[in-house]
């Protein structure tokens, strides 16, 4: 293989994974099975739209020609014509990540998350 890539390493810091993901213009996400999708979420709320199978949690996370595209799980051809797509479409793709961003503002902050515990903790204390 011909192809230039640079490998990053092992990251320990949040800002210099920030600035990994803020560097790229798309995430693939090529996994076969994910219970939740933590890097498509970090990629998302660097504002960086996600091409991904549609399998596990991600789809919680992705939600297709809003903030990324997802593929058939193991379906490489579509995956291949999904990235191509996304790099095709630059506009698009620079508004699917400011929707990226919002979602996880609003969908997957801390707060959000402490309040809907805190809701279902005192759904449960009342029964």
């Amino acid at each position: 293989n011909t192809e230039k890539h640079l490998h990053l390493g092992d990251i320990d810091s949040e800002h210099l994974m920030a600035m990994a993901y803020n560097a790229a213009d798309l995430f693939v996400m090529p996994s076969l099975e994910e219970a939740f999708g933590q890097t498509a979420l970090e990629s998302l709320s660097c504002g960086v739209p996600v091409v991904a199978f549609d399998v596990g949690g991600i789809p919680d996370i992705v939600k297709p020609s809003i903030n990324g595209t997802l593929v058939p799980r193991g379906d490489s051809t579509k995956l291949a014509a999904g990235i191509e797509y996304m790099i095709s479409q630059k506009e698009m793709r620079v508004k699917m990540g400011m929707k990226a961003r919002q979602i996880v503002t609003e969908s997957f902050s801390f707060k959000k998350n402490a309040s809907l515990y805190l809701n279902l903790y005192s759904r449960l204390l009342e029964q």
